[in-house]
């Protein structure tokens, strides 16, 4: 079994699993998180309720995809390398779980005793703790989650930051090694080095492709809990979760392409092009056309130097599709920001004669 494939059997296992514990949790929550947490669905007048779990399935899913996609991009450097590859990895690990665990099981104690504080009958607390006990298995599982995908992106930054240092070291010895052939031939290696630096250049964008991902998933998490159902979910806190993911996806990517930049793109060119302007005096008796290619060379390498240049190569097919997600995000918001509040206020109210009449 391929390290791809490995990675879509335990994740996808992880998925189905916590599908069961959501649709567990719900149905021992019973008629308390069908009044608070269910899904309306509308459509030319026909409405239906369904239960939230089918909404948090769809965000775990989308988590999963994420963290299958992005550990995709690296064959050489996969998710059970980075838990399993070395006893310290699985030993730091196995410390992040236990913390999650502690904190999972501090906050489920928790939930019961508040709502008790906020009036709700001993049989209600007694049932959300019962819930808790399932549902924290569940969110035990789903931040876990969290910190593996993280995990995953930030090993795998690091790793193509390994692999492009070797690919950068190897054109400019090979650029400084021309020193000593005669004027064309040296002028083809000079050649073979620069489509050597394009290919490198382009693994550097290749490195750029897993933080566009994973951006391009918190824009379409985003559009979820805005532009659907599963907005019921997030009702109270859906305008700061869509601020708090947006400005952590701008944040990343800010942050990722700065450390490219300043510590991997630019060294790179300016130690080629210095190796480059080390030629210049033995082309001096060379014909001008090589000269003439020779500064064309330098001219295209040294353009690429600038923060333009940089932003243009970084700007791939994840690049734009980063982009689209987060310009729609954006549109939505506006198109949502007006009846926000109504909403809410209408899903209040409806919580209020739920549970008027339940008391009753």
């Amino acid at each position: 079994m391929g390290v791809v494939d490995s990675t879509v059997v335990i994740v996808g296992a992880g998925w189905l699993a916590g599908f069961a514990l959501l649709l567990a949790s719900y149905k021992i929550a019973g008629d308390i998180w069908w009044r608070r947490h269910s899904l309306r669905l509308h459509f030319a007048g026909w409405e239906k309720k369904i239960p939230g779990a089918f909404g948090e399935a769809i965000l775990l899913g989308l988590g999963a995809f994420t963290l299958i996609w992005i550990d995709s991009f690296t064959p050489a450097w996969s998710m059970t390398d980075l838990i399993f590859g070395s006893r310290l990895a699985s030993l730091t690990w196995f410390a992040i779980l236990i913390g999650i665990i502690a904190i999972v099981v501090w906050y489920s104690c928790g939930v019961p005793k508040q709502a008790e504080r906020l009036g709700e009958t001993p049989e209600d607390c007694k049932c959300l703790a019962r819930t808790y006990c399932v549902y924290g298995v569940y969110s035990t599982l789903l931040f876990f989650g969290g910190w593996v995908l993280m995990g995953t992106l930030i090993s795998q930054f690091l790793f193509d930051f390994r692999s492009f240092s070797g690919l950068a070291d190897e054109v400019v010895a090979r650029a400084q090694g021309a020193a000593g052939l005669p004027g064309l031939e040296m002028l083809a290696e000079v050649e073979a080095t620069y489509l050597d630096s394009i290919r490198t250049l382009n693994a550097a964008q290749d490195q750029m492709s897993p933080v566009f991902v994973f951006a391009a998933s918190i824009f379409v998490f985003n559009f979820l809990i805005r532009a659907t159902p599963i907005q019921d979910l997030f009702l109270a806190n859906a305008r700061l979760i869509t601020h708090a993911t947006t400005l952590a996806a701008i944040v990343i990517i800010l942050l990722a392409g700065g450390v490219m930049y300043v510590s991997i793109y630019s060294t790179f060119i300016d130690n080629y092009v210095q190796a480059l302007l080390s030629l210049r005096p033995a082309l001096e008796g060379a014909s001008w056309e090589v000269q003439a290619r020779f500064s064309e060379i330098v001219f295209a390498v040294e353009e690429k130097r600038s923060l333009v240049g940089f932003v243009s190569e970084m700007s791939n097919e994840w690049g734009g599709l980063a982009a689209i997600f987060g310009i729609g995000q954006w549109v939505v918001e506006k198109l949502t920001a007006g009846d926000e509040k109504t909403k809410k206020k209408q899903a209040e109210a409806a919580e209020a004669a739920a549970d008027a009449g339940g008391a009753a």
